[in-house]
Parts: C-alpha cells; sequence; structure tokens
C-alpha cells in the first residue's frame, strides 16, 4: 500500500508541476500528503470494524485554488481496521477512497491560516472474515461526505525568494478535525475456505453496517 501512495504521489507531483509551470499567471496550485483517521462511533461501525475503534490510513490530495481563498481538489485515502483475537478469528476491513472537496482559507495571518473543507466522494471496501478456520470475503462500493476544521501553518514564501525572482513554492502542515460518513451497505460474504474438502460452506450474511465516526487528519503540503 505504501508503495502504491507513492507511485500516486510522484504522478500528482509531475502533474503539479507542470500546471505550475505552464502559466505564470496561473493560481496556486499545491499537494497534500496526509494520515487521516475516524473514531467510529455507531456499533454498525464497530461491527465492520469488529472493535476496532479505529478506520484510518494514509493519503494523497492535489487541489487548485479557482478563486482567491477557495480551493477545489481531489484525495486518494487508503483507510483500513483490524480487529480479532489472534486466534480463533480476525476481521480486516480494506478501503479506498477518492474524494472531491472544496475548502475555503482565511488569510488571518501570513504563517497561520484558518480552513474549512467540506468533500463528497466513494469508497471502494473489501471486507475479509476468518473464523473457526473458515474464511469469508465481500466487496462494496458506498458514497461518503466529510466537514471538518482546521487550519494550515506554512512557511512565508520570502524564505524561498532567490534575488531577482518570486519564490516558486512554500512548505508547511495541516491539521483537520470534522465528521465523516461513510454509507451503509448490506454485506453478504462468500466463502473463501471449507472447513473440509467434503464441506460446502455457505455464504455469511453479515448484515447491513455503514461507518460513522470523527475525523481527524494530519498533513504536509507543498504549495507552488
Amino acid at each position: 500500500m505504501t508503495h502504491n501512495l507513492l507511485q500516486r504521489l510522484c504522478i500528482l507531483g509531475a502533474l503539479i508541476a507542470t500546471l505550475a509551470g505552464s502559466s505564470a499567471s496561473a493560481r496556486e496550485l499545491g499537494i497534500e500528503l496526509d494520515y487521516a483517521t475516524m473514531r467510529l462511533a455507531t456499533q454498525s461501525s464497530l461491527r465492520l470494524s469488529r472493535g476496532d475503534p479505529g478506520y484510518g490510513g494514509q493519503g494523497v490530495r492535489v487541489y487548485g485554488e479557482v478563486v482567491p481563498q477557495v480551493a477545489v481538489g481531489a484525495e486518494w485515502w487508503s483507510p483500513e481496521a483490524n480487529g480479532g483475537n489472534g486466534g480463533q478469528w480476525s476481521q480486516k476491513l480494506s478501503s479506498e477512497a477518492a474524494i472531491v472537496d472544496g475548502v475555503f482559507r482565511w488569510p488571518l495571518l501570513a504563517w497561520f491560516q484558518p480552513r474549512l473543507r467540506v468533500g463528497a466522494g466513494l469508497a471502494w471496501h473489501t471486507l475479509e472474515l476468518e473464523q473457526n478456520g473458515a474464511k469469508f470475503q465481500g466487496s462494496q462500493v458506498t458514497p461518503l461526505l466529510l466537514g471538518t476544521a482546521g487550519f494550515e501553518l506554512v512557511v512565508p514564501r520570502h524564505y524561498f525568494q532567490r534575488p531577482g525572482r518570486k519564490a516558486e513554492f512554500t512548505l508547511g502542515m495541516s491539521f483537520d478535525v470534522g465528521w465523516q460518513h461513510l454509507f451503509a451497505a448490506d454485506w453478504k460474504l462468500d466463502a473463501q475456505r471449507a472447513l473440509s474438502p467434503a464441506m460446502t460452506q455457505k455464504p455469511l450474511d453479515f448484515g447491513t453496517a455503514g461507518l460513522t465516526g470523527s475525523l481527524v487528519r494530519l498533513a504536509l503540503l507543498v504549495r507552488f
């Protein structure tokens, strides 16, 4: 998963650099490398995570300013949750989410900017359950919605300025907290391994479950 994330980061970084260099009058562009985690808040959510209250992973986001202080972006996020007792049963939920968002930044200071973020997207999930030697797996696609508030800490651009030229980039970090909801789906898990060659394992009806909870996100950012 980390290798795939680095591949996406390289591709998106090359795209950002190309766009930034294509026009001297282009508005601000940026890229963020983040880790976001949800604190699951409902019984339905905890069933999907099998008691693991944390559901999180790495992500990469690119964005561009459309009008002063307002940017639109796209993020790819790869969260997962693991539960089990290490013996009789185990459960793993792995997801890949594509998110489109809008961010409003208030330039309170040159280095400190409060912000609001709202977004929507789709998440592709794979749920694996192993219990008493039987293994089951199922997949779902669900919509998601999020809303957060936070801030950005950035190094003022003049620190990267060279004589006779404007600074072409700056560095910083962002921190957001809020709420995220991944809509419920009806989970039916297919048998992946029977208890013995002579037995046919029936599919498992896991029931309806979604993911809801608080969201915390920390990111390193580069602006062009």
